[in-house]
């Protein structure tokens, strides 16, 4: 593991990170924003120090890609610890409310998100069709009314009459 070293970097960088021996991070002691991200003015632009780290590093950097930290720590710079990924597999590496959906199997009630019984809405949001079918027919028991209702008024709204036929 000595192919990247911190003194291989320019020295108002170096300076600015400490190594924790136990995770083997460089976390970068500089200025930091608001997600914990480390950075630092970089030929004449603010930018982010572990991009900086990995480009000098590692070498050029694939901008239609994301550069993940493998450890999940924000603030560490070491290219050992970096890796480019795409934005999909980055959002999916991370512990963020897509990363933990995606990762279910089945629905709050136990049944598979598999097969006939998944259904996945346009926007990618999964559903389980056992368990929607189960909430329609409680609904239709708790409101008898309200699809004779509903129907009427579409019927109504599209010109005709009522001729007690449901659609």
């Amino acid at each position: 593991m000595s192919k990247y070293n911190l003194l291989d970097l320019p020295p108002r960088i170096a300076n600015k990170i400490t190594q924790v021996t136990e995770s083997g991070c460089w976390i970068w002691t500089g200025a930091v924003s608001i997600g914990g991200y480390g950075r630092v003015r970089w030929l004449k632009q603010d930018t982010y120090i572990h991009l900086v780290t990995y480009s000098l590093m590692v070498g050029p950097l694939n901008w239609d890609m994301d550069v993940d930290h493998q450890c999940r720590v924000r603030s560490c710079c070491n290219p050992y610890h970096l890796e480019q990924v795409t934005h999909l597999e980055n959002t999916l590496n991370s512990s963020s409310f897509v990363a933990t959906n995606k990762a279910k199997t089945h629905c709050p009630k136990g049944h598979p998100y598999a097969g006939v019984n998944l259904h996945t809405h346009p926007n990618g949001y999964r559903r389980c069709k056992t368990c929607r079918a189960e909430t329609m027919k409680q609904f239709k028991v708790n409101n008898p009314t309200y699809f004779r209702d509903y129907q009427r008024m579409v019927y109504k709204t599209k010109g005709g009459g009522w001729d007690g036929v449901y659609l």
